[in-house]
């Protein structure tokens, strides 16, 4: 295969990682692609060579796949977020499954162990929480170079991927709710009317930073604004706001001279109602705050909590550990389960919304712990005695390696890990694989439109 060689009627076989399209040649070699469906006939060109594979782009299509849509957004293969948008939703999810699957296989893992995935009855409108960034510096389209117009540089949305330091405007966005659309534009008018200076990020230099939505599924509402600098400007624009949309719960912001845009060693000054949305799931209610993690799709959430609460039916005298716990919703939703459960969490204030969300649900025997997990689990084990199950919901980069060996110390009968990087669950779950087998595997579509997967697997200890 030679670099710059043209290649026709290459058929797309497969998707691999963050939608890498897999296609083969003549010779068998792997060819990935930057776009492209499953069972798309094309004519490509080869830009890179590697031992046994290469890179290429399509240059034109000979047959179009079945499973192959037009995609309803306009930013479609520009932002970068929904890109699944072009495969229908059937194949979507069997897609995933398929990988979940091809990922898990050589732990022994049954077809029978591998639940289906349990599609979202929402395809798109679907999550409770974005953020936007602003930007003075706008990705600019070709066309837009070529017509040598004099262009407006601020923008309101969304990284370009690959270019860190530039922003997709975006106007409408098909993954929350219409009224998203309508604040982060009018917020965006505003600012631009004002003359209101949008973030450099090269120069780490301006005003206006990022804003955050975050909604309930009664349509309650957080806004959470981002400023690099105090100004008398802010109590105009936050005032604009809440005049323009008066259901809105809770106008919040917070002053962020760091070079970065994370919000956990931020202090939160509310602006307007309260500091916090409710989200009920079952007969439960939760406080969502602006520093607090909640899963980003509410109705599938609810299923997931479920399929855990099913998971953990055991013997009413088990002590149950909720590792990442969050704001507390595994561990208050399964608390009927068990004679007495803790949940543990890095993040201080999560623990606080967890102790409160406890409180307001009127349950009394589940304990939240504020710490790394590494460093409280010894003491936990010890206060509280062997526990039969372990959940474990990390962030993506998944369960360090001292904790994988402390658990490995402790071999709870059950461990439940849910996670939406199948890759890192999978190294982590290899690693215990000779003390545990895995029972159950159920993916959930958590992100429709978009390569992710939420899994969570049942593991029950091998008994020797």
């Amino acid at each position: 295969m030679i670099k710059n060689k043209y290649l026709n009627n290459v058929k797309i076989i497969d998707i691999g990682t963050k939608k890498k399209c897999i296609a083969k040649n003549d010779d068998n070699k792997v060819i990935f692609l930057n776009e492209g469906v499953p069972g798309d006939n094309v004519n490509i060109k080869i830009l890179k060579k590697y031992k046994g594979s290469a890179e290429g782009k399509i240059i034109s299509y000979n047959k179009h796949s079945r499973d192959k849509i037009t995609p309803k957004c306009n930013y479609f293969g520009i932002c970068g977020g929904c890109n699944f948008q072009d495969i229908s939703y059937l194949k979507q999810i069997k897609l995933k499954e398929k990988k979940v699957l091809k990922v898990f296989k050589d732990l022994n893992v049954s077809k029978e162990s591998l639940n289906k995935i349990i599609p979202s009855k929402k395809e798109y409108f679907y999550r409770n929480k974005l953020e936007f960034s602003f930007s003075n510096n706008r990705w600019i389209s070709l066309e837009e170079i070529k017509s040598e117009k004099k262009l407006n540089k601020n923008a309101l949305g969304f990284h370009k991927p690959g270019k860190w330091d530039k922003v997709v405007d975006i106007y409408n966005c098909h993954l929350q709710s219409k009224l998203s659309d309508k604040i982060k534009n009018l917020v965006r008018n505003y600012c631009l009317d004002k003359k209101l200076k949008f973030f450099d990020h090269r120069e780490k230099k301006g005003f206006l930073r990022n804003l955050t939505i975050k909604t309930s599924l009664d349509n309650e509402v957080m806004l959470l604004f981002q400023f690099y600098k105090r100004s008398k400007e802010i109590s105009g624009l936050l005032k604009y706001v809440q005049n323009n949309f008066p259901k809105v719960k809770s106008i919040v912001y917070i002053i962020n001279k760091k070079h970065n845009d994370s919000i956990y060693d931020q202090k939160i000054i509310k602006f307007y109602g309260r500091d916090f949305i409710n989200e009920k799931i079952g007969d439960l209610n939760f406080k969502i705050k602006a520093k607090t993690f909640y899963q980003t799709n509410s109705l599938q959430a609810k299923k997931m909590y479920k399929i855990i609460s099913n998971w953990t039916k055991i013997k009413n005298q088990e002590v149950v550990l909720d590792l990442y716990t969050g704001i507390g919703t595994i561990a208050l939703s399964i608390s009927k389960n068990s004679k007495k459960i803790i949940g543990v969490d890095i993040v201080e204030d999560s623990i606080k919304i967890a102790k409160e969300n406890s409180k307001n649900n009127n349950i009394k025997n589940v304990s939240f712990i504020h710490g790394d997990v590494k460093n409280v689990l010894d003491e936990i084990i010890i206060k509280y005695g062997k526990p039969s199950i372990i959940i474990l919901d990390p962030p993506r980069n998944g369960v360090e390696k001292i904790i994988i060996n402390k658990l490995l110390k402790i071999l709870p009968e059950k461990l439940i890990y849910i996670s939406c990087n199948i890759m890192t669950q999978y190294r982590d779950i290899k690693l215990i694989k000779d003390f545990y087998e895995i029972r159950k595997i159920q993916p959930i579509d958590m992100f429709p439109q978009t390569h992710h997967i939420e899994n969570i697997v049942l593991l029950e200890k091998i008994l020797k």
